[in-house]
């Protein structure tokens, strides 16, 4: 493999050392799944997904191009609420979760993967156009479980990608990596991570594989740092939180498809909410259009979290997810 040549090289710095960009490797050739596209077919695909192409949107006869998406963690509470909501666009779904439905809605292809086995998840992304990477622990526990599930299974999910050729890997990340900022912190897509728990943590560290995955590897990743995803906002902090199930699933399809500027993308994800708490940088990038917002429910009364109310002392923050400055577990 060549390298760069300096003129070229992106430059790495830390304190005053210099050091050259990592290689950049191709992506595997893509691999013929029974179902699925072939490899001319899913690349015309990708083409037309991705930042090389950014104008084309349909085939050259007019019709709308196929995408072939993998979700993981498909069994789960965003990932029902994302394929019930694809289903219609007619799009083929390769559904993978460790539960499997006895009946899966048209259009989509249910298997059982674990996505700590690495060939496993091989063989399920092999054809896709893009993979919306859901599974995981979705909330605190042990950190050596967290190790496991989190990173070393979005790692297996970006390792596939790259071995495959699938070009677009979007990662659920979590608001929880800026947990313990207060509040009243104004912050912006390079704000520092504040990480209020192992699970954010954990989320973390799956935002600095993808990174490292699209400017090594030449994958397009996308990381939404998902807010409260629930069907209507049910606590004062909702407010700020809140992505209802309509949002977040046109959210996850736009980062899956949208052309991109860049390779790696790191967006908020909440609905438009009036009072968010973090910034919509990135939203124009994937053409996410919110249509939610919290304030059209009724008044949820002032925003105490439940540890806050019996420490009044201490600093209010963004998430409610550890007893440590005032959270308690909670999405």
């Amino acid at each position: 493999m060549q390298r760069s040549t300096p003129e070229k090289a992106l430059v790495l710095t830390t304190s005053n050392r210099a050091y050259p960009a990592p290689e950049r490797s191709a992506p595997a050739p893509a691999v013929a799944v029974p179902g699925w596209p072939g490899p001319e077919a899913r690349e015309r695909s990708s083409q037309l997904n991705c930042r090389s192409c950014r104008s084309a949107s349909s085939t050259s006869s007019g019709s709308e191009a196929v995408l072939y998406l993998v979700i993981t963690g498909s069994a789960g509470t965003i990932g029902t609420a994302l394929i019930n909501a694809l289903v219609s666009d007619g799009h083929p779904i390769r559904a993978l979760d460790l539960q499997v439905p006895e009946q899966a809605p048209p259009c989509v292809e249910s298997l059982q993967v674990d996505i700590r086995n690495l060939a496993a998840v091989t063989a399920a992304l092999a054809g896709a156009t893009a993979v919306i990477h859901l599974a995981g622990i979705t909330q605190e526990a042990p950190f050596p479980d967290l190790c496991e599930n989190n990173i070393l299974g979005t790692y297996h999910v970006l390792e596939a990608a790259r071995r495959t050729g699938v070009p677009r890997v979007v990662l659920a990340s979590s608001h929880h990596a800026v947990g313990l900022h207060p509040v009243n912190r104004a912050l912006g897509p390079d704000t520092n991570p504040a990480p209020d728990t192992f699970y954010a943590v954990s989320k973390l560290a799956g935002e600095h594989l993808g990174y490292l995955y699209a400017h090594k590897h030449n994958l397009e990743v996308v990381a939404v740092r998902i807010g409260s995803f629930r069907e209507q906002p049910t606590e004062p902090r909702h407010r700020h939180t809140w992505l209802s199930p309509r949002d977040g699933a046109a959210l996850l399809r736009s980062a899956a498809t949208a052309p991109l500027a860049n390779p790696y993308t790191l967006v908020y994800g909440t609905s438009a909410n009036n009072a968010r708490w973090w910034p919509d940088a990135g939203w124009d990038d994937i053409g996410y259009q919110p249509r939610d917002n919290a304030s059209d429910h009724p008044d949820l009364g002032p925003l105490i979290d439940r540890w806050q109310a019996a420490n009044a002392q201490n600093t209010q923050v963004h998430s409610n997810a550890t007893p440590l400055a005032g959270r308690a577990a909670s999405t």
